[in-house]
């Protein structure tokens, strides 16, 4: 199981499957240049790797805070 870091800690995250597959209960199979925004408010994100394995770049945004 990979499990994503908490997206609220972040301005969000971009998961990208580089290589493999991965399997989400609910969303299915996603294949190799698949993409999935995770938003702030959502929970961690959490898949399976497929059965040859998964390659997967995440990206989280910063948080930015405006100052006067």
């Amino acid at each position: 199981v990979i499990r994503g870091s908490d997206p609220a800690l972040g301005g969000g995250q971009y998961w990208i499957v580089m290589g493999g597959a991965l399997d989400h209960p609910t969303e299915g199979a996603m294949e190799r240049l698949s993409c999935i925004f995770v938003t702030p408010e959502d929970a961690a994100y959490e898949v399976k790797a497929g059965p040859g394995g998964a390659q997967v770049l995440v990206m989280q945004f910063p948080v930015f805070v405006l100052v006067d």
